[in-house]
């Protein structure tokens, strides 16, 4: 559910995995479905919703989120602009995160 309602489609799953919802994103009736260009939503959905959302349809039940509330933690450390558990931890992305201000803020702000 999270996968559609970042980007306006069900996962695919022709080539084995579900494309990045900021891929499909770049679709111009996604874009459109989102209010935004393609380029700003796909910017929104890059990153850290992309691979939140990516880890909760893992095929193998072991790489997903335990549980929906485990979930629901890093979308909130998302909107905080802390770093995520689905993301793999290192330096760079933890610097990122603290140099840089969260992409959401500007793109909630807008919404």
């Amino acid at each position: 559910m999270l996968y559609e309602l970042l980007c306006g489609e069900r996962p695919a799953r022709d080539s084995g995995a579900p494309l990045r919802p900021s891929q499909i994103a770049f679709t111009e009736q996604a874009a459109r479905r989102g209010g935004r260009r393609r380029a700003k939503l796909a910017q929104a959905l890059a990153g850290d919703l992309d691979t939140i959302a990516l880890k909760a349809l893992k095929v193998d039940p072991s790489e997903r989120y335990a549980t929906a509330d485990a979930l629901r933690q890093d979308l909130q450390r998302h909107l905080g602009g802390e770093p995520v558990l689905a993301r793999p931890d290192s330096a760079t992305y933890r610097l990122r995160k603290f140099v840089a201000p969260p992409s959401c803020r500007s793109w909630r702000s807008r919404a």
